[in-house]
């Protein structure tokens, strides 16, 4: 069975990547999708407008809110890491730090310009 479309994401953001076989809810307007062919991390508009204008930039879709799992994945992770950490202990997941240093590697690799604007995510 499909995952239904949660309210406080817009049709076309979900598809981005075309319809998803499976989702989880990381938070309130904060979902992690996997397609047959991509994947990565949705957030709402409302959690979008909170994130730094160089996070919005590497979004994408049309509203900039879909983050790929590749690399930009590494920016909503950083940015909600209560909601990341969360979910991740919601499901006994033990390895949460080391998901977090992936994704500072990641930010610090591929923007290293955000890395250098945003230090305290870096730590």
């Amino acid at each position: 069975m499909k995952p239904q479309v949660p309210a406080d994401i817009p049709l076309s953001k979900w598809l981005y990547w075309g319809f998803p076989d499976q989702s989880r809810k990381i938070a309130d307007g904060f979902y992690l999708v996997s397609t047959p062919s991509h994947g990565g991390y949705i957030v709402s508009q409302d959690r979008l407008e909170k994130m730094p204008k160089e996070f919005r930039e590497v979004g994408y879709g049309a509203d900039r809110g879909c983050f790929e799992e590749d690399c930009a994945w590494a920016l909503p992770v950083l940015f909600y890491p209560a909601e990341y950490r969360a979910y991740s202990e919601s499901l006994g997941l033990t390895d949460t730090d080391q998901v977090f240093d992936a994704a500072r590697r990641t930010v610090a690799a591929m923007y290293p310009a955000i890395a250098a604007a945003h230090p305290y995510l870096m730590r």
